[in-house]
């Protein structure tokens, strides 16, 4: 965590250090669900903002189910392909 301190502050990081420490599951989750919400998640939205310049523009495609992820008719349509 301390590699964090530049970004974070010492503050934040002390907090997360004591509360790891204290071993109690629900700090522990809290610290986890911080890490995920203030630092990796707006991490890798600037990234992706960064190295994928249309990615607010992309066409969302849904698969109707995981079975149908091996098909080649779902195949064909992300493809944009018929038959």
């Amino acid at each position: 965590l301390d590699v964090l301190k530049d970004l974070r502050g010492k503050s934040v990081i002390d907090a997360w250090k004591a509360q790891v420490r204290g071993k109690d599951a629900a700090q522990l989750a809290q610290v986890v669900r911080e890490l995920l919400e203030l630092h990796y998640d707006p991490g890798y939205a600037s990234s992706t903002r960064r190295n994928y310049k249309n990615f607010g523009t992309h066409k969302l495609i849904v698969a109707p189910g995981r079975g149908d992820l091996n098909d080649l008719g779902f195949a064909r349509r992300v493809l944009g392909r018929q038959g």
